[in-house]
Formats: structure tokens, sequence, C-alpha cells
């Protein structure tokens, strides 16, 4: 299922930029502050998820899907996904956060 461009814009509009220092030296890294309700976040976690069992399928038996176009994107993605930083630990604490929501729902 495509992504939804107006979920993603509004999603985009709530995106801050940040700069960190490290120690008081000049060296800042970009990061981004990402403002979701509880359902937007679950849905994250979706498509999180969706990604996250096509790899499997991937690497399992070398799957890739069959539309138009989408074979190449879904390799592109996958050989950017070799080398990129580990989300596990945002995940993690927005996975969190998602159950302490959960447990104070009447």
């Amino acid at each position: 299922m495509p992504l939804n461009p107006s979920l993603l814009s509004a999603l985009a509009l709530k995106l801050r930029a940040k700069t960190r220092r490290r120690n008081g030296d000049n060296l800042t890294e970009p990061t981004f502050s990402l403002v979701l309700t509880a359902a937007q976040a679950q849905q994250l976690f979706r498509l999180v998820g969706i990604g996250e069992l096509a790899l499997t399928e991937h690497y399992r038996n070398g799957w890739l899907p069959t539309g138009h176009g989408d074979a190449p994107l879904t390799q592109r993605w996958i050989n950017a996904m070799k080398d990129a930083p580990s989300l596990e630990r945002p995940l993690g604490q927005l996975r969190e956060w998602l159950r302490q929501q959960e447990k104070e729902k009447p």
C-alpha cells in the first residue's frame, strides 16, 4: 500500500532540525524530533514491520516485489540498509512509550 502523501507532508512539517554539540567541540550532528500521536506511532511501527518482513523474505529466498519498477527500488533500499545506522534504540524508546500509552487507557 503506498504511503499517503498528505500524511507524509503532515509528518514532514512536524520535523524540527536540531544541532547537537559533543563535549564542546566543533563537531555537530543534525538530529530530528518527530512529534507523533499514539495512532501515528502505531502506523509507523506497522510500516517498519512490513519493511522488516520484506527484508526477511528477501534474505531468506531472494524475493523482490514484481510490480513495474518495484524490484529495482526495493533493491536500492536493501543496499542502502546494509550500511545504515541502527534504529533499534529510538524505535525501542518509541515502542516503550506506546506501551505506556496503552497502560494509561481507561
